[in-house]
């Protein structure tokens, strides 16, 4: 790079720095490589003035696309020494102020001493010894793989790629769930108990067929990563071509990616999509509310403050109108005294630590529009007009008299009464059908059952579930 390049490039930063207005005081780093501005990285300066690329992986493939075009880096976001990318991939690094100028051809790293610098290491893998595999222990006390990716190859069973480069190998365990232990110059994988599975809804949709874990710094996984994403995310992945070894990654980030919130509950991770067309469902007690609310940038949820009044029957007395209010539900939830419990574009407002419950029928969260299901004398009921939505049924009332018609069933139920006749044989519940604000409800286990189904009831946390499925 020429003095007179440095010097115009140096003005027109000067220039944009001077056009700011409001200028505070930045530790960010604006990279060039080969005279060309690199967009889209992010790179900072620390106290020590070394400089770090942050998502490293990611960056690299902007940074060095001819370089890494071949290259398969495992689904890790670790920030890495910007010094340390340069040498790799033959990169001479200059640093004038917080501007990096990067020139292909040359490299800032001294050359390593072999017989100092790499102590040989072997690998166990749940206690066997891992063959035709060389490994590595560098000075910083970093496990390398010799010729890293058919290494790979032979340890995870992943497609072979033909760069021969040495790899750190604990970022490619912890991707395919395995635990790095050093003990001297023995290198132990085991394998992480992966016992608690996760149960995955898209849109309040349960999503069979995929599998995901926990893994050692609390990230969730999908095993069998991108067969996994086309299961999750259709829509979105239609038309690409994922690499066909099998990876472990990381949900999240393909979440944000394809624009889904991610929230978890228990053993239940709920997939939102942001700005969707389904919004934001508020729930008082047990009555679903209806106003509009959508998820902010930062995944919160934010409803107009006209609605304050609707959502909360006791503001009319406790706030002013005309004041300039928040729009953040939580916030209004916590003034008001109301638990709040978010699973997906669901939102439990309750008081006096009421446990939401929900309706699964084959896996489908059932969406009540207006009365919720409620447990009363430890049976659930539900509106009897839902019962047609839920078990596909055709509901019919006559009087104080309730016919519910399905798979070669008729169900006859009366009002105030424990009295139910299935295909005209006469059966008592222990409960009543009733009505409750207006609406008919029924004790939906022993419709249900009568109609086939297994019902089950399930404690999960903050929410009760209860699952109906076909036997």
């Amino acid at each position: 790079m020429t003095k007179l390049t440095k010097l115009f490039i140096a003005i027109v930063m000067v220039m944009a720095a001077f056009a700011t207005t409001a200028y505070a005081y930045d530790n960010s780093v604006t990279i060039f490589v080969n005279d060309k501005e690199v967009k889209g990285v992010e790179a900072f300066l620390d106290s020590n003035d070394t400089i770090w690329v942050s998502d490293s992986l990611v960056a690299a493939r902007k940074l060095f696309p001819e370089e890494t075009a071949d290259l398969y880096f495992p689904d890790v976001v670790e920030d890495r020494k910007l010094q340390d990318m340069a040498n790799a991939f033959g990169y001479k690094m200059e640093v004038d102020g917080l501007t990096v100028y990067l020139e292909k051809g040359g490299s800032n790293e001294e050359p390593n001493d072999p017989e100092t610098d790499k102590t040989p290491v072997t690998i166990f893998m749940d206690g066997q010894k891992v063959t035709n595999v060389e490994a590595y222990l560098d000075q910083n006390g970093d496990v390398w793989l010799v010729n890293g990716y058919t290494a790979l190859q032979h340890m995870f069973n992943i497609a072979a790629i033909t760069p021969v480069r040495d790899l750190l190998l604990e970022p490619y365990a912890s991707e395919y769930g395995y635990v790095l232990t050093l003990e001297g110059t023995n290198v132990y994988l085991t394998k992480q108990e992966t016992a608690e599975s996760f149960t995955l809804y898209v849109n309040d949709k349960m999503v069979k067929g995929v599998s995901a874990y926990l893994d050692e710094d609390g990230n969730i996984r999908l095993e069998n990563g991108y067969s996994a994403l086309k299961k999750l995310f259709p829509d979105e992945t239609e038309g690409e071509n994922f690499p066909s070894v099998v990876r472990n990654l990381l949900l999240e980030s393909y979440a944000n990616e394809y624009g889904y919130v991610l929230t978890l509950e228990g053993t239940n991770v709920y997939l939102t999509k942001e700005h969707s067309e389904s919004p934001v469902k508020i729930y008082v007690n047990d009555m679903r509310i209806n106003v509009d609310a959508e998820f902010d940038t930062d995944g919160t949820v934010v409803i107009n403050p006209k609605d304050i009044y609707t959502i909360f029957p006791e503001a009319s007395v406790s706030l002013e109108s005309g004041d300039n209010y928040s729009t953040s539900l939580k916030k209004w939830a916590d003034h008001f005294k109301y638990q709040y419990i978010q699973k997906g574009i669901r939102v439990y407002l309750v008081k006096d630590w009421q446990k939401p419950l929900e309706i699964h029928c084959q896996g489908e969260i059932i969406d009540f529009p207006d009365q919720q299901p409620f447990v009363a004398n430890n049976r659930t009921f539900i509106p009897v007009r839902m019962v047609a939505e839920v078990l596909g049924c055709e509901v019919e009332w006559k009087g104080t008299t309730v016919e519910i018609t399905g798979g070669g069933k008729t169900i006859v139920l009366y009002v105030n009464s424990t009295v139910y006749t299935v295909n005209g044989v006469e059966y008592s519940m222990d409960t009543p059908t009733t009505i409750v604000k207006d609406r008919t409800v029924v004790p939906i286990r022993f419709v249900a059952e009568a109609m086939g189904y297994n019902v089950e009831f399930h404690d999960e946390g903050v929410v009760n579930v209860v699952s109906i499925e076909v036997k």
